[in-house]
């Protein structure tokens, strides 16, 4: 069985270091240029990941005072560490490209270098599982009181401390996980390991981190930043300086921040008629704000969010709120609505306008000259005046919502209409489609036809 460890050198997205040289654990994924604006330092979490093994070994360093890659091997595969060196170790393209001379350092040491691709998930999954382990560090090495308030913050040094039960390297611990992922790592550990002993003197660069940065802030790029005051609200939370309520009531005062209703927009978006670009000139915003918003990475200011409100119609609702006391919303048009691909992006807006599937008829519409039509199949549900319209691509796996049997009071799953009608249904999709008029408005155009789908069904 040949052994292979994944090493990585990432910036950390919620750790950063203060003035005083604590390190703060912030609740949103922050942007290295969001938190020098809020004199916070980058944090650099080194890892060393086991593929095919949930364990790993992590350190944490400054970014202007970089520990050498070297001195990190050193750490990790030193016999005080117990875990040795592998037969291959993997290394993304980007860390290949900063640290040439690894290849030949490690090869004197039998060990091949292979540099993963973006199709390698395992060393992408670890990648991202080392940020998980380093807030977990993090909560380990903060010291709590019997009400679970941290007593004191974590220096870098007191961050690199092993969390209990651990010997340096980190594993799930023994009965917290399922019984073949505890026999692989049983059977890991029982491996005989060879150790990294480094008595010759290197070249300095062995000793060098690279002084630029970029491949570093490459996932950054292009990210619109949100103003100080959000991240300097989050630290005064992490201090300990206002209370976790306090902080959720700055958060919902900024009115060039309003995070609202994002999840069901983007809902909503995925099976809305019209381009994302073509919604986001609408409400007066770039596209890429629009997507952001989407995501829940920045919020929209408040009149583009009103904006956004009147167009798609949606609410507040008057009936619920949320734990903190945020406002819950909810949609309140009639939509008209195209299904494209994924069944489980119809399915959950689907929920979303039947309240978990409370409707008194779903049916399918068909047209009276018993041809089917070859592109789309029309999917009409709702009650009395809160009716919808999805328009199904016919070869797409989303029509599995259509063939689904019907939760309804009656047994009709398709009705016949004249072709008139289904074809001033095709119109209004491609008006919608093409921005001649609104998706989440369709009461005027479509009452008829409800009106008769509700008689017959009835």
């Amino acid at each position: 069985m040949k052994i292979t460890h994944q090493l990585s050198v990432q910036l950390s997205k919620k750790l950063f270091i203060a003035n005083s040289g604590l390190v703060l654990h912030l609740l949103e994924n922050t942007l290295v240029s969001e938190a020098m604006a809020a004199k916070l330092k980058p944090l650099l979490i080194y890892s060393m990941n086991i593929e095919g093994v949930p364990g790993r070994f992590v350190y944490f360093s400054a970014i202007d005072a970089p520990l050498p890659i070297l001195d990190f091997l050193e750490l990790a595969w030193s016999e005080n560490n117990k875990e040795g060196i592998p037969d291959v170790l993997k290394v993304s393209k980007d860390f290949n490209e900063q640290f040439p001379w690894l290849s030949n350092f490690i090869y004197q040491f039998g060990i091949e270098l292979i540099v993963a691709d973006g199709k390698d998930r395992s060393f992408t999954a670890n990648q991202r599982a080392a940020h998980g382990v380093a807030d977990e560090y993090h909560y380990f090495n903060s010291p709590r009181d019997l009400d679970h308030n941290i007593r004191s913050i974590p220096n870098i040094e007191e961050m690199n401390k092993p969390i209990p039960f651990q010997d340096g390297w980190k594993f799930p611990l023994s009965g917290s996980i399922s019984y073949m992922v505890d026999l692989a790592i049983s059977d890991y550990k029982k491996l005989n390991k060879n150790f990294l002993k480094i008595t010759n003197s290197f070249e300095q660069i062995y000793e060098e981190f690279p002084k630029n940065h970029d491949w570093l802030l490459k996932q950054q790029k292009g990210i619109p930043t949100r103003p100080v005051n959000i991240i300097e609200n989050d630290i005064k939370r992490s201090l300990g300086i206002i209370s976790y309520k306090e902080f959720i009531d700055n958060e919902l005062e900024d009115e060039n921040n309003i995070l609202y209703g994002s999840d069901l927009v983007r809902k909503l978006m995925k099976c809305w008629p019209q381009s994302l670009s073509f919604v986001a000139k609408r409400i007066g915003v770039k596209t890429k704000d629009f997507e952001w918003y989407l995501t829940g990475k920045k919020g929209l200011d408040e009149t583009s969010f009103y904006r956004l409100c009147e167009y798609i119609q949606m609410r507040e609702s008057h009936e619920f709120y949320y734990e903190d006391g945020s406002p819950f919303y909810e949609l309140s048009g009639n939509y008209l609505l195209h299904a494209r691909d994924k069944l489980a992006h119809i399915d959950s807006i689907f929920d979303e306008l039947t309240g978990g599937g409370d409707y008194s008829y779903k049916v399918e519409v068909q047209p009276d000259n018993g041809k089917s039509d070859p592109n789309f199949r029309i999917l009409l549900f709702g009650s009395y005046s809160d009716f919808h319209i999805i328009v199904f691509n016919r070869s797409s796996p989303a029509v599995t919502l259509i063939n689904e049997k019907t939760n309804s009071s009656n047994n009709k799953e398709s009705v016949v209409i004249p072709i008139k009608m289904y074809l001033k249904v095709l119109r209004l999709f491609g008006d919608a489609s093409s921005g001649n008029c609104n998706p989440s408005n369709i009461e005027v155009s479509m009452l008829d036809l409800f009106k008769e789908i509700q008689t017959i069904v009835d």
